[in-house]
């Protein structure tokens, strides 16, 4: 199934057009290479059966989106939209989660008394666990 709609993706793309024969070549392709190791009789079946599942999703897609009126140019938009806005609301909510955790909070303080090197951790921490120790 990934190979499938791998390569109709890729046609195309490359053809810059979304249509049926995009489906039966990939459908061909991935039947081909399925069957790829058993021989010559082989290719040729699994060739015919994907480019008939191939042909029948392809119409199938493009039945859907005639009937629908739309085009993969205007689903891919908006996926990409809605993509891009989950994302800045998923980036804003850690932002706002991020100012409210008290262990982050603490942390920044620490490490803005500290500096920036990993040695003054290890001294202040060594001084915690003598001082724990006594």
């Amino acid at each position: 199934m990934f190979s499938v709609e791998t390569l109709s993706t890729s046609i195309s793309v490359y053809r810059g057009k979304f249509g049926i024969l995009e489906h039966t070549i990939a459908g061909a392709t991935s039947g081909l290479l399925y069957k790829f190791f058993a021989g010559p009789r082989a290719w040729i079946v699994g060739c015919g059966l994907g480019a008939a599942l191939g042909t029948f999703a392809g119409c199938i897609s493009y039945g859907l989106l005639t009937l629908t009126g739309t085009s993969w140019e205007e689903i891919r938009y908006w996926q990409y939209n809605w993509k891009e806005s989950r994302s800045a609301l998923i980036k804003k909510s850690i932002e706002k989660q991020n100012e409210k955790d008290e262990l982050l909070i603490q942390h920044d303080e620490k490490m803005k008394e500290l500096g920036k090197t990993l040695s003054d951790i290890d001294v202040d921490a060594d001084d915690k666990k003598a001082s724990i120790a006594k």
